[in-house]
């Protein structure tokens, strides 16, 4: 008998595993590029391996929606709200999501262009993945944890030492990440 979370999916189980064999290889060559496609990395919560997931994504500000075809108990899905992130190849740019969840098509339709709010209806898809503010693919974990050196003057008055350095120029940062 079918969970729950199989009843309430578009499409049949037995579809996400034919797709997982023949049509995803095929899709993950167009799915980082072609809108609305996108590519979900994510890890396995029980063998850590990492997973390259095509999915059907759209853009809120910075939020992404991600329409769950197969049921809310699919792999992909259950891995994303364990690790509580993942990395999306989206429109050429890989970035960083966090705070997924799980949403019903009320909460999200208001969210989607008009085209695809029609063509989810139409699918009836009923649940959407809700992940949270980007940024760029590790940039946030890099000046989120190291903290940046403090700058002094050299002795002959040149910027770029720090106290870190120990009297050796350290490289000068891009501009706007500091």
């Amino acid at each position: 008998m079918p969970t729950r979370s199989e009843r309430d999916a578009p499409f049949p189980r037995a579809l996400a595993r034919l797709n997982r064999r023949v049509a995803n290889p095929v899709l993950r060559l167009l799915a980082g590029w072609l809108p609305p496609l996108a590519i979900v990395r994510h890890h396995g919560r029980t063998t850590g391996r990492t997973y390259a997931t095509p999915v059907v994504a759209f853009g809120a500000g910075n939020d992404l929606v991600i329409g769950v075809l197969y049921g809310t108990s699919s792999d992909w899905v259950r891995n994303v709200r364990a690790a509580r992130r993942a990395q999306v190849s989206r429109l050429g740019k890989t970035r960083e999501y966090t705070q997924p969840r799980l949403v019903g098509v009320a909460e999200v339709l208001g969210l989607l262009p008009a085209t695809a709010r029609g063509a989810c209806r139409l699918l009836g898809i009923r649940h959407f993945l809700h992940l949270a503010g980007y940024t760029s693919a590790g940039l946030s974990v890099r000046l989120s944890t190291a903290r940046a050196p403090a700058r002094t003057v050299s002795p002959n008055g040149e910027p770029g030492q720090t106290t870190a350095s120990l009297g050796k120029p350290s490289p000068t940062p891009a501009k706007g990440l500091l």
